[in-house]
């Protein structure tokens, strides 16, 4: 129940973004559109040009057009190019995800000053211009996690996502969606293209943003960074295992399946030295796989170059 979650409680209004259907649809622009580009053209982009998080054009191996005539007819149909979000508006009954974020990459599109969204994609944008880079990225990972897409199967039994659906969604503010997404960013090669994120948790079992740290956390290994929770304060209380077994904030999930499920997933969960002790817990008071630690390896990570969030 993402949905309830006090740091997911804005509009998309609220941070400053818009989403559109994607305006080209084919079947009547037919004249203009071109397999791939020629003089006088610009990008097309369909759903098969995307690639998880990655922006594939041209594309030789699909039938869709990848290039539509730039011209009095069609003008009015572009967008400038920049970063965008970008969320399929069609999937399958047998897909296991109804939304699907990807981010358009403008620098493949070479000299190209606009491109062409087809109609089965949704396009968040800036009054019809590109996004922030990380604003893009982070609204990016946040969309693609499980938490909202499971959000998204209640409220909507169909398996088409429309720009109104989106719309009526609530989303984390701006300053968060662009930190998610300065982490989804990743760091020079010369550190072995790791890709690090620090959710630092210091409220307890009566707060809700211990759920949404959590919530987060998982959201980033989805999107494909390796992400490491330190426990400080009240934070160390979640991992205690009768607390983790015991305390659900209903209608969220208990806590005990939200640390299972990042934990699972390959996450480090770190709890700090001196919050442990104070509290008279040992290892054995603690859910199987938390490291008792100090700040030094959180410290290491940042060095090195990782992001950081707070809840």
């Amino acid at each position: 129940a993402i949905e309830l979650l006090a740091e997911v409680r804005y509009s998309l209004e609220d941070i400053g973004i818009q989403v559109s259907t994607g305006p080209v649809v084919d079947f009547r622009l037919k004249d203009h559109l071109r397999s791939m580009p020629e003089p006088g053209t610009v990008p097309l982009v369909y759903p098969v040009h995307f690639n998880g998080q990655n922006t594939v054009w041209p594309r030789t191996d699909v039938k869709k057009p990848n290039a539509i005539l730039r011209n009095v007819e069609t003008e009015k149909w572009f967008f400038p190019i920049g970063f965008y979000c970008v969320v399929r508006r069609f999937s399958s009954k047998e897909e296991k995800r109804r939304i699907m974020a990807s981010v358009v990459q403008p620098d493949i599109f070479a000299d190209a000053e606009v491109l062409g969204f087809e109609n089965h994609l949704n396009v968040f944008h800036q009054r019809k211009h590109g996004l922030p880079e990380a604003l893009a990225r982070g609204l990016a990972m946040f969309l693609n996690t499980t938490a909202v897409d499971e959000y998204f199967r209640r409220f909507n039994g169909h398996t088409q996502v429309n720009a109104t659906d989106l719309k009526l969604m609530k989303y984390p503010s701006r300053e968060v969606l662009i930190a998610l997404g300065k982490a989804a960013k990743g760091i020079p090669d010369d550190q072995e293209n790791t890709r690090n994120l620090v959710v630092v948790i210091m409220h307890g079992i009566d707060h809700e943003l211990s759920s949404a740290g959590l919530t987060i956390a998982c959201g980033g290994i989805t999107a494909g960074l390796k992400v490491s929770i330190f426990l400080t304060s009240s934070g160390v209380d979640i991992v205690r295992k009768r607390a983790a077994d015991m305390t659900q904030v209903k209608p969220l999930d208990p806590l005990s399946d939200l640390i299972r499920d990042f934990m699972a997933r390959g996450g480090n969960l770190w709890a700090c030295t001196p919050c442990v002790k104070s509290r008279g817990y040992t290892e054995q008071d603690l859910v199987e796989g938390v490291v008792i630690t100090g700040a030094s390896k959180m410290h290491e990570l940042i060095k090195a170059g990782a992001a950081t969030l707070s809840f």
